[in-house]
């Protein structure tokens, strides 16, 4: 495998004039640019990019840490993300939890060794990444949570208003005089564990309803369950 030793003889320049064409450094006369760069086709050379984050202590790599890649609504904002980090001149390392703290925590140690530019995380329920994110902002490594919020955050957010949504959206097929309304969540509880807001003003408007409808539900242990939402 070829190495910047053997790009500079064959393009009889210096070390110091490989790493400053390949790098972008520093100002090179375009006559050697040219040699470095038929030197580096000629040999198929490939820059370390682990050695270039150690000597700049960041890599171009960005983490994202997600909880469940089966959930249809997350390889979406992973494709997003991948885009526009691909556009910019990173590449992205995905990560799943699974919803396990333990193992999101995990995956937060093992990032940190890839000296990373950025950190997405969509958080595990219950997750406090708190002293994880500061770690990581110490190191110049920005960290932005997305989708949920963790215990304790502070930092960076890119968050929608789903407790408005869910609510909106009810009260209008309500108002459109639907009748049988079917709800596919995990939950009706924050990432803290408190309930949300709009959870129970949503039941006076059910009870409104001249006929039972049915709710499609999850578990806590992933597995989706169907069951009456009320009696007639």
């Amino acid at each position: 495998m070829a190495n910047m030793n053997d790009i500079a003889k064959m393009a009889g320049v210096s070390l110091g004039t490989v790493s400053n064409v390949l790098n972008n450094s520093a100002i090179v006369r375009e006559a050697l640019q040219k040699r470095v760069h038929d030197a580096v086709q000629a040999t198929g050379y490939q820059p370390s990019q682990l050695a270039r984050g150690l000597r700049r202590v960041k890599t171009n790599v960005i983490g994202m840490i997600i909880p469940d890649i089966m959930n249809p609504f997350f390889p979406a904002v992973v494709r997003g993300a991948e885009d526009v980090a691909f556009s910019n001149g990173h590449r992205l390392i995905l990560c799943n939890t699974d919803n396990d703290h333990s193992k999101e925590l995990v995956h937060l140690n093992e990032l940190r060794t890839y000296l990373p530019a950025g950190l997405i995380v969509i958080p595990s329920n219950f997750s406090d990444l708190t002293a994880q994110a500061e770690s990581y902002r110490q190191a110049g490594t920005g960290v932005v949570c997305i989708d949920r919020l963790p215990k304790n955050w502070s930092g960076d957010t890119v968050t929608a208003d789903n407790e408005a949504g869910a609510y909106n959206a009810t009260r209008y097929l309500l108002h459109m005089r639907h009748t049988r309304l079917y709800a596919a969540h995990e939950w009706l509880l924050k990432e803290t564990g408190e309930p949300r807001a709009h959870a129970g003003d949503l039941l006076p408007l059910l009870q409104l309803l001249p006929r039972a409808s049915d709710a499609k539900s999850r578990t806590r242990d992933g597995s989706w369950n169907c069951r009456p939402c009320l009696d007639d």
